[in-house]
Order: C-alpha cells, then sequence, then structure tokens
C-alpha cells in the first residue's frame, strides 16, 4: 500500500522507472534477436526496433528523472523564499512594542542583504 502511496505522489519519478524497466526490456529483446542470428540482414529488424526504442527510452527516463529532481528543487526555493518574506514582512516585538525593522520590509532587500553578507 506504501508503494502506492509513493507512486501516486511521485508520479513522475514512477513514470521515468516504468520506462527505464520498458526500455531495458526492450534492450535485452533487442540483444538477443541480434546475438541469435549471425546474419546483418536478420539483425537489422532487431537492432532499429529493440535497440533504438530502448535507447530513447532510457533516455526520456532520465530525463523525466532529472525533471522531477528540478522540480523538488523550485519547490524547496519556494518555500525558503516565502519563509523569508514572512521573516522580513511581520512585524518582530521587543518588549511588547512592535521594533522597527532594520532593512526594507519586501523580499528583494533580503536577497540584498544577504549578497552583503
Amino acid at each position: 500500500m506504501a508503494l502506492l502511496t509513493w507512486a501516486r505522489t511521485q508520479w513522475d519519478r514512477s513514470l521515468a522507472i516504468g520506462a527505464l524497466i520498458v526500455g531495458l526490456i526492450s534492450l535485452l529483446i533487442g540483444w538477443i534477436g541480434v546475438s541469435s542470428t549471425p546474419y546483418v540482414s536478420k539483425q537489422l529488424p532487431y537492432i532499429v526496433s529493440g535497440g533504438l526504442l530502448g535507447v530513447c527510452l532510457v533516455g526520456a527516463a532520465a530525463a523525466i528523472w532529472i525533471s522531477a529532481d528540478l522540480r523538488d528543487e523550485w519547490r524547496e526555493l519556494r518555500g525558503l523564499r516565502l519563509m523569508l518574506r514572512e521573516e522580513f514582512e511581520s512585524p518582530r516585538l521587543e518588549n511588547g512594542f512592535i521594533a522597527a525593522p532594520a532593512v526594507s520590509t519586501s523580499v528583494d532587500a533580503a536577497v540584498e542583504l544577504s549578497k552583503q553578507h
């Protein structure tokens, strides 16, 4: 059951794993077909169908997996940006009074402050 939940939440990685498995099976079938005959004219259909399809699917799986990783990175950066915005836009209490912010209350000021340090 946990596997199905993971597959639903990580649909892009599930798709990448599926494409990788189908691609590797296609490569294996192509290799078996090519190795079973010494004639090049009989090997070409296996190379074209099994080999090229397998290579394309393995490449697509890699691209999908990298895309999923990049999406995770962007989600993490978005969370950090929102956390910075909340930190610099919310008033701080000092001794029961709202303290004046040390810098401007925009996210751009936070970015500039982080570049200075």
